[in-house]
């Protein structure tokens, strides 16, 4: 009696186990034709916004990254306020 239970608890974790292997073969299948086929990586951000950032940030001192960022998308761009705050103009702090 222990043993029949035992083997098809083992049956169950099998199966299981192939299935688990057939899906993670799958993904695997469709991250590499997905990798091969497209433009890897985020896209850019296009050079007239970076130019914009910069723009913004120099003639707005006080600004920050979440200001100039909420600047841009009242102008209908999308992008992160991450990439605002990469793309502003570093300031040179005076030496103490």
């Amino acid at each position: 009696m222990m043993m029949a239970t035992l083997s098809v608890a083992n049956y169950k974790i099998g199966v299981n186990s192939s299935a688990f292997w057939g899906q993670r073969k799958g993904f695997r299948l469709f991250w590499s034709w997905r990798i091969r086929h497209g433009k890897p990586g985020r896209p850019a951000v296009p050079k007239e916004v970076r130019k914009l950032i910069r723009m913004l940030s120099q003639e707005n001192p006080l600004w920050g990254a979440p200001h100039i960022h909420g600047e841009l998308l009242k102008l209908g761009l999308n992008i992160g306020e991450t990439s605002v705050g990469k793309y502003m103009v570093r300031r040179r702090t005076p030496p103490s």
